[in-house]
């Protein structure tokens, strides 16, 4: 800077390198490419970098070289064992910043320009934005997507196989999920445009999916929560808490709307009492902290609401006791 003086940026330096390296690494042995997949978590500039690389270098030979780049990383993380999450990952956000760069995108005559007749495998999306784009009869096998994205994505007669989508963001009106495979079981909650905190009423979550194209049976009569609306809101509200952390502080100031409520003590019984959570005390200076740690996900909790879910016996157990006598049977929270 100045006359005299020159700077030298050390992270934009880096990205350049670390990028070069990657791309350089597609032509090479896959453990090589394993290996630096694995040190860590990879910037999303780079990842950006690798993607632009990638796609100026085979900018217009099709889908088969698109291919064999998906194939390349799905092998790298199967093939680490020791960091085999962290290459899962970082693949992810290489496919992702592709997918983002269009180099995988081409024009079709049902929807347009869109990333068409590919098979993604193995991978984890760690979150990300797919807006905007289209996916046409692509095939997904054993991939995950935490918190991606989705309002404005559109999956077209696609399939999804042994996949996970961990609280996906949906927008009813614009979302089309048309991923033959994919059933509420699949589902690890969901975020809603407009909604603070993520959604796991299995009656909400089902009546999103449906209406964004997932074919989702009808619940079979008499499988209707028979819980008062009050006790299935704390619930979500906890649930919530539980999306954020495991164990939660019943301290915390941010708990305060559940564990204040007239029905928490008779719920907090229940949860100990079926072994859907467990109770931890902790020593401080003030005074002893109570945490309370889950041990189902959230959505696998909030599914006992449906009393046709397949859920564990102890979440089954604990749902149906707290079901009200005047909307079934079981004794109403705070009866004697």
């Amino acid at each position: 800077r100045g006359l005299r003086r020159v700077a030298f940026e050390h992270e934009l330096f880096f990205f350049h390198f670390l990028s070069d390296a990657i791309v350089s690494l597609f032509a090479s042995a896959e453990q090589d490419l394993a290996s630096i997949l694995g040190r860590g978590i990879l910037p999303d500039e780079v990842a950006a970098r690798v993607a632009k690389g990638l796609g100026d270098a085979g900018r217009g030979e099709g889908r088969r070289r698109g291919q064999r780049l998906l194939d390349r990383l799905c092998r790298a993380g199967s093939g680490h064992r020791l960091r085999e999450r962290q290459v899962r990952e970082n693949a992810g956000r290489l496919v992702l910043a592709m997918f983002r760069d269009g180099a995988f995108v081409e024009e079709t005559e049902d929807c347009g320009p869109a990333v068409a007749h590919l098979v993604v495998r193995g991978m984890v999306f760690p979150g990300g934005d797919l807006g905007g784009l289209t996916f046409f009869r692509c095939v997904f096998e054993g991939v995950t997507m935490r918190r991606a994205d989705l309002a404005e994505a559109r999956f077209v007669e696609c399939e999804a196989n042994e996949c996970v989508l961990v609280e996906p963001c949906l927008d009813p009106e614009r979302t089309r999920l048309e991923l033959r495979g994919l059933s509420t079981g699949d589902i690890h909650g969901i975020r809603l445009p407009g909604r603070s905190g993520s959604v796991y009423d299995p009656e909400v979550v089902r009546e999103t999916l449906r209406t964004c194209g997932v074919a989702v049976a009808y619940p079979a009569p008499g499988s209707a929560p028979r819980v008062d609306p009050g006790i299935a809101r704390l619930m979500e509200r906890l649930a919530q808490a539980y999306g954020r952390a495991n164990p939660v502080c019943l301290q915390d100031e941010a708990l305060q709307e559940v564990v204040g409520s007239p029905e928490w003590p008779e719920v907090k019984r229940l949860l100990l009492r079926h072994e859907v959570a467990v109770l931890e005390r902790f020593e401080t200076r003030r005074q002893p902290m109570d945490f309370l740690r889950r041990r189902f996900r959230p959505d696998q909790i909030m599914a006992g609401l449906d009393r046709g879910a397949e859920v564990d016996p102890r979440i089954r157990l604990f749902w149906k006791s707290m079901e009200s006598p005047e909307r079934g049977y079981g004794r109403q929270p705070g009866a004697r």
